[in-house]
């Protein structure tokens, strides 16, 4: 699809330089998803050949590429095309052909659903501090089946836990260089299990809202 600006893109952040340059480290050294939380998704969204998952905020394609072998065709999405390119390459390499590469980010879902089509689930891995939570969550309920859901995936990070000395090194180093307003709109990303994010879902039909952990 074809990279251009809408004058009704809500966006939600700079996808321009954010993640500029990290492409290539992502492939190769962002931790993977356990087999476990594709066999959950498979399970709880009852996935098969005929299915069409949305990767939102797909990065490198961590997700869709081990969901993909399971299911009709995956439409990943993601605002930086070096992200996008590495994941093309990954599918490549492992001969994966049901993946829809798409340029875009969640503040352009309004535009994007005509591209997109009704889906069976849609899953947000480590992105949903990005999105404007509700929002999004009001737009994908457009286009997602009667039977089918979100996922929201997220995990901990090595700065999380007891303070350290080394994790302090870490935190100084990031806000020498980044600064003190993390850029995630400006606002503290509360996991799933928070009430807060439970209350994204007001005024949305919801029949089950369920956390699992690994």
């Amino acid at each position: 699809m074809p990279a251009t600006e809408n004058e009704n893109t809500r966006t939600t952040w700079n996808p321009k330089n954010v993640f500029t340059g990290t492409a290539w480290f992502y492939a190769r050294y962002r931790p993977d998803y356990p087999d476990d939380v594709i066999d959950l998704l498979r399970e709880e969204f009852k996935l098969s050949k005929k299915s069409r998952v949305l990767d939102l905020g797909c990065g490198t394609g961590q997700v869709a590429l081990k969901i993909a072998p399971h299911v009709s065709e995956v439409i990943a999405v993601d605002p930086q095309k070096d992200m996008l390119k590495e994941g093309q390459e990954l599918a490549d390499a492992k001969r994966i052909a049901n993946i829809k590469w798409m340029l875009g980010e969640s503040g352009d879902m309004p535009c994007l659903s005509a591209h997109i089509g009704e889906i069976n689930l849609t899953v947000i891995a480590r992105a949903f501090h990005w999105m404007d939570r509700e929002q999004i969550l009001k737009d994908l309920y457009s286009i997602t089946q009667a039977d089918g859901g979100v996922a929201i995936i997220q995990d901990s990070g090595p700065r999380d836990g007891p303070t350290l000395l080394w994790k302090e090194i870490i935190d100084r180093t990031v806000k020498h260089w980044v600064g003190r307003t993390k850029k995630s709109r400006n606002r503290r990303y509360l996991l799933p299990s928070d009430e807060t994010t439970r209350n994204c879902l007001a005024g949305i039909p919801v029949s089950r809202f369920r956390i699992n952990g690994f």
